[in-house]
């Protein structure tokens, strides 16, 4: 089974590295996948979409959404 943790709550823009790769600096390819995760502040549910950066090095995967304007939390899956 998979679940997905909280990585980091960062400002539109403001540099946010998965698994190395700034994900600012990538163009994001929907999966068509959705998770619900709750906030790590105010504990508010949230439904995220799940994305993926390909590169010719590797495929990162992460769900985000933003919590409020212009701030985005991201999620990393983990397996079981």
């Amino acid at each position: 089974m998979d679940s997905w943790k909280h990585k980091i709550t960062v400002p539109d823009g403001i540099k946010c590295k998965i698994n190395g790769i700034n994900v600012w600096d990538y163009e994001w390819v929907s999966t068509d996948k959705k998770i619900v995760v709750n906030d790590p502040l105010y504990h508010q549910e949230y439904t995220m979409e799940v994305y993926e950066i390909r590169t010719s090095k590797k495929i990162v995967k992460f769900a985000t959404g933003e919590f409020s304007n212009g701030i985005w939390g991201f999620y990393t899956e983990s397996k079981s």
